[in-house]
C-alpha cells in the first residue's frame, strides 16, 4: 500500500550511509550559498576621485608706434629737413615679456567640489490639508515660515530661497530639499537637523504666527517625525541599489541552493523501492481463467474474491467428474 511505500522510503532515507551522503552534500551547498549571499549583501566602500583641470590663456598684444614729421616750404629758402624724432623706448612692465608681447593675467581657477542635497521630512499635527489647499492666501505665508525655520536651523549659509518645499496630506506632511551643498556641509546639516530639539517648536511657532491659520487648524499644532538625510550628488557615485556584481553573486547563491535540493531529490529517487524487488514487495501473479463448461455462461470473478484463486488440489477431481458426466451423456 501507499503507507508501506512511504515507510520504506523514510527507512531508506535514514540509512546510515545514505544519510551521511545527503547531509554532507546538502550542507556543503547550503554553506557555499550562504557565504556567497552574505558577501554580496555586505556594504561596499565608494571611492571618489575628483580631478581639477586648470587652463591658462596667453594673449599677445603688439604695439606699433609711428612718428610723423611736418615739412614747411619757404619761397626764399630751401626746404629744411625735418628733424627725426627718435622713437620712445617702451618701458617693460611687470607683465610684459622681453620681446614686447604682453602676457595676460591667468583667469581664476575654479574647482568643482562634490555636492549633495539634504532632504528633510516632518509631519505637522492638527493641520487640515484639504482646508489649507483650498485657501492659497494662507498656504504661501505658511510655506515661507517653514522655509525660514529650516534655513535658520540648518546654518552653513542656507537661505530660505535655497529650501524647496512640498506639502502633502496627513495631517500635513512637509517635504523639504536643500540643494547643492558641499558634501561635508550637507553631512553636518543633515545630522544637525536630525538631532535638533528646536526645529519642531520653531516650525510650529512659525505656522501659528500666520494670520488666519486657526481656520485650517483642528487643535494645538506640534511637529513630529522629523528626519533628514543626504541624497543625490554631482561628483560622488551613490548606490541606488545593489551593484551588478552583487546581484550576480546572489543569483549564484540561489542556484547553489537549488542544486542542493536537486541532489537531495535525486538521492531519494534512487532509493525508491522497485515493484519487482523482493525486499518487502512481491509481484502480482495473474492466473489464466479456465474454460467454462458447455452451456454455462462465462463468469469473471473479482480480483479480491476467493473464487479468483482456485486451489490446485481440487482440479483433478473436478476434471474426473466432468469426464464421467460427458461419458454418461454419450451413452
Amino acid at each position: 500500500s501507499e503507507h508501506d511505500q512511504i515507510r520504506e522510503i523514510i527507512s531508506a532515507l535514514f540509512a546510515p550511509r545514505l544519510a551521511c551522503y545527503v547531509a554532507v552534500t546538502f550542507g556543503a551547498f547550503f554553506i557555499l550559498a550562504s557565504i556567497i549571499i552574505f558577501a554580496a549583501l555586505m556594504p561596499n566602500e565608494t571611492t571618489t576621485t575628483t580631478t581639477t583641470t586648470t587652463t591658462q590663456t596667453m594673449t599677445t598684444t603688439t604695439t606699433l608706434t609711428t612718428t610723423t614729421g611736418t615739412t614747411t616750404t619757404l619761397p626764399t629758402a630751401p626746404p629744411p629737413i625735418a628733424p627725426q624724432v627718435p622713437a620712445t623706448a617702451r618701458t617693460p612692465s611687470l607683465r610684459s615679456s622681453p620681446d614686447g608681447a604682453t602676457q595676460a593675467a591667468p583667469p581664476p581657477t575654479t574647482s568643482r567640489q562634490p555636492t549633495s542635497d539634504v532632504a528633510v521630512s516632518m509631519r505637522v499635527q492638527h493641520l487640515d490639508y484639504a482646508r489649507l489647499k483650498s485657501q492659497p492666501e494662507l498656504r504661501a505665508p505658511l510655506e515661507d515660515q517653514v522655509r525660514f525655520a529650516i534655513s535658520s536651523e540648518a546654518g552653513h549659509g542656507v537661505k530660505p530661497d535655497d529650501v524647496l518645499l512640498r506639502l502633502q496630506a496627513g495631517s500635513v506632511v512637509v517635504k523639504a530639499t536643500i540643494h547643492s551643498l558641499p558634501e561635508q556641509a550637507a553631512q553636518e546639516v543633515s545630522s544637525g537637523l536630525r538631532s535638533s530639539s528646536t526645529l519642531g517648536p520653531k516650525v510650529a511657532a512659525g505656522i501659528q504666527s500666520v494670520w488666519g491659520v486657526d481656520a485650517v487648524a483642528t487643535g494645538p499644532l506640534h511637529v513630529t517625525e522629523i528626519s533628514a538625510y543626504t541624497s543625490g550628488g554631482t561628483a560622488a557615485a551613490r548606490s541606488g541599489g545593489l551593484p551588478a556584481a552583487a546581484q550576480f553573486t546572489i543569483v549564484i547563491g540561489v542556484v547553489c541552493l537549488l542544486c542542493a535540493l536537486a541532489v537531495l531529490l535525486f538521492l531519494l529517487w534512487r532509493r525508491r523501492p522497485s515493484k519487482q524487488s523482493t525486499n518487502g514487495y512481491t509481484a502480482a501473479v495473474v492466473e489464466e481463467p479456465k474454460p467454462a463448461a458447455k452451456g454455462a455462461a462465462p463468469s469473471r470473478p473479482s480480483p479480491g474474491s476467493s473464487a479468483a484463486q482456485p486451489k490446485m488440489g481440487k482440479q483433478p477431481m473436478r476434471y474426473k467428474s466432468e469426464q464421467g458426466a460427458s461419458s454418461a451423456d454419450m451413452s
